[in-house]
């Protein structure tokens, strides 16, 4: 895959997570899922930062953008994990630490 092929799909999951994640922070009504929900809209805008980095050379590449797939990963699980609690619990349910 190109490294624009993989940019545009990064891009792209990063638009699909930020959707899930506004969606799940409106339909929380507890405050600590909405703060566990906001880690992940976090994650999200830290790895756009990184992806934005011109600053790299074209052998670090493939290093760099594995690095922002891990960031989307750790939002992607902070997301699933939210939309399986509220599912199964309801809307005001609270995560605990």
């Amino acid at each position: 895959m190109t490294d624009n092929v993989r940019r545009a799909r990064i891009l792209k999951q990063i638009e699909i997570e930020t959707g899930e994640a506004a969606r799940l922070s409106a339909a929380a009504q507890h405050e600590s899922m909405k703060e566990f929900v906001s880690r992940a809209v976090s994650d999200l805008d830290e790895a756009m930062v990184w992806l934005s980095v011109k600053d790299r050379t074209r052998e670090s590449e493939d290093r760099w953008l594995s690095f922002v797939e891990a960031i989307i990963d750790l939002a992607a699980s902070r997301i699933h994990i939210a939309r399986e609690i509220l599912d199964e619990r309801g809307p005001h349910v609270m995560m605990s630490p």
